[in-house]
């Protein structure tokens, strides 16, 4: 009994201990950070905020903010940007989990999204989301992320090239693998961007319509990559 005592007033004391080193970690991450020192510095406070994840997902993060401050004219992340980066990764992990896949594999299908949206420019005004060209367009600007040595990422990253490449599908297919992809890619300091509401207005939907069209997507998403991993050729259906 007095073992137990002992071990809960530790617990209790180390709960607010992490609480701080997070937010810590946060606050850093809220710093601009150049291409440089994204390994140093900016990498041990992604693993610190995202808690107990392996080190497959950290790199996930870390290469995405790599791209992003490439993708800068200072070639830094923004103040205000990286950490938006960890809490949409770790959030959008979090709702990815009806996939039944791995946590790496959650990750690695966020960073590729994020990597089109960031080579896309999705974030910057003006984006426009309605017709099958422009969904097509999103679509490409994921598939043509390079191909990487990075497992998780370069199988959905082909299970994406070739979904755009197959002559069966309808708009509505292209449409919904759209919302899917920039639902999980689109990172903004401003969360509110990032919401139903506000992704639905791009692509001319209503808050249910996308969220519908984004759900029919991951539904299928998933059971392709098995597919996918499990045909000799490497192909889709």
């Amino acid at each position: 009994m007095r073992g137990e005592t002992r071990s809960s007033g530790c617990y209790a004391r180390n709960v607010p201990r992490l609480a701080k080193s997070r937010q810590t970690a946060f606050d850093e991450l809220d710093r601009p950070c150049v291409v440089a020192d994204i390994e140093s510095r900016f990498a041990p406070n992604v693993r610190v905020a995202l808690g107990d994840v392996s080190d497959a997902c950290c790199a996930s993060v870390a290469r995405t903010a790599t791209a992003l401050a490439e993708n800068h004219d200072r070639r830094e992340v923004p103040t205000g940007h990286g950490a938006a980066l960890v809490r949409h990764f770790k959030k959008r992990s979090r709702q990815l989990e009806p996939m039944k896949h791995p946590i790496e594999y959650r990750f690695a299908l966020v960073e590729l999204a994020v990597l089109g949206g960031i080579s896309g420019g999705w974030a910057e005004s003006g984006l426009s989301l309605t017709t099958v060209k422009s969904h097509k367009t999103c679509i490409q600007q994921v598939a043509q992320q390079r191909p990487t040595e990075q497992v998780e990422r370069e199988q959905w990253r082909r299970v994406v090239e070739i979904m755009l490449n197959s002559p069966d599908h309808t708009a509505d297919v292209f449409r919904n693998l759209a919302c899917a992809l920039v639902w999980c890619g689109y990172v903004s300091p401003d969360q509110s961007p990032a919401t139903d509401d506000h992704l639905g207005q791009l692509f001319g939907a209503k808050r249910e319509e996308f969220v519908r069209f984004r759900q029919e997507a991951l539904r299928w998403l998933p059971w392709l990559l098995k597919f996918s991993l499990s045909s000799p050729a490497g192909g889709l259906p």
